[in-house]
């Protein structure tokens, strides 16, 4: 099997990736005349990473697929680095867009060897020089030395590698991610996510990774934009939509919430874990007030809000607790450190900071 010089490498290495902006303009598109993405514009940046985030059905894959050119908008443009790929006047096709394309279920095939399979897009190239970079590919994810192996004959961790390195082995501009994770079991996914993004921090490629889990979407992204019924709901970094969801829908996405009807009264709201205050909201407005269950404050003794615990449930470095309060005719939730509260106790109180409470219309 070719192996590769140091000089080779530094070759194929200098000239690493020219990262491209994508841009989404007013986007439109369906199936048998169902809406599923709603005139949707956004931007990812060049040489930053940018997770679409969303419930299955949010249009997620859809915009992947627009983007590598699979499908054509029904209506909008599609921009790479301010030129029109897809929209009225102009269509470039996959191909020739600079895109690179791992699938959530990795496509690789079965009848071709490890290093056939990350050569399969590098055809325009010498045999011999298409086998040099797609060497180099592999040694970029750890895979050298399965070059010869057939995909059966590797995990499903070794297989999203080689997925990785054949995406990777025409330097694309972009790098779109289908759920590249999913397939994975939960150890193996945490590891493999963390070499993948070293390798896209590394090569400098826009990378477009599209999952439906929260966390892992705080881990790698740049920036978030979190989709519903095929339009933005909020797009931001992780700690903007974190701290200042825009609605419930976003907050309710990130953290697991006790939500409250409210009215605002003399600049306040009335919960059942205290009175707070009401911010910019006028009095009469009727609000939705959530609050995460991580900031529910739980304690034997205290000058707060009377609690009985109902159970408890042992979550590993948490425990969540469901806690009656006199008046409310549904279970508090809470979550604490391990050993925060004795494990016979059962009376206790409840307490909520000010900062913690979220409003929305």
């Amino acid at each position: 099997m070719e192996s590769l010089t140091q000089e080779n490498r530094s070759e194929r290495r200098s000239g690493v990736v020219f990262a491209a902006t994508l841009t989404f303009d007013e986007v439109n598109h369906g199936y048998d005349g169902q809406a599923v993405v709603r005139n949707l514009s956004l931007t990812a940046k060049a040489g930053r990473i940018l997770c679409l985030l969303g419930p299955s059905g949010s249009g997620k894959t859809t915009l992947l697929r627009l983007a590598a050119g699979v499908e054509t908008p029904t209506s909008g443009r599609i921009l790479i680095d301010g030129k029109e790929v897809s929209g009225p006047s102009r269509f470039v096709p996959p191909e020739k867009r600079g895109v690179g394309l791992v699938f959530q279920d990795f496509a690789l095939f079965p009848h071709m060897c490890v290093l056939d399979n990350v050569c399969f897009g590098l055809a325009a190239l010498p045999k011999q020089q298409a086998r040099l970079v797609g060497m180099e590919a592999l040694e970029r994810v750890g895979m050298t030395h399965y070059a010869d192996q057939y995909p059966h004959a590797l995990s499903g961790g070794e297989q999203q590698r080689v997925a990785l390195a054949r995406a990777l082995a025409p330097r694309p501009a972009i790098l779109l991610m289908d759920e590249p994770f999913s397939g994975l079991d939960t150890r193996l996914r945490e590891n493999v996510r963390s070499e993948t993004l070293a390798i896209l921090r590394e090569t400098g490629a826009t990378a477009v990774v599209v999952t439906h889990d929260a966390e892992e979407a705080m881990r790698m992204a740049d920036t978030i934009a979190l989709l519903k019924d095929g339009e933005l709901a909020q797009m931001g970094t992780a700690e903007e939509l974190y701290k200042t969801p825009s609605n419930l829908f976003v907050a309710r996405f990130f953290a697991e919430m006790n939500v409250f009807d409210v009215r605002v009264a003399a600049g306040n709201v009335e919960t059942p874990l205290g009175c707070f205050s009401a911010g910019q909201w006028s009095d009469g407005e009727k609000l939705t007030a959530a609050i995460r269950f991580s900031a529910v404050g739980v304690s034997e003794n205290g000058a707060a809000v009377p609690a009985r615990i109902a159970y408890r449930r042992f979550l590993g470095d948490y425990e969540q607790f469901a806690l009656a309060v006199l008046g409310v005719d549904k279970l508090i939730q809470a979550r604490m450190p391990v050993g925060t509260l004795k494990s016979d106790l059962q009376d206790v109180t409840v307490c909520v900071n000010e900062r913690d409470i979220l409003l929305f219309k």
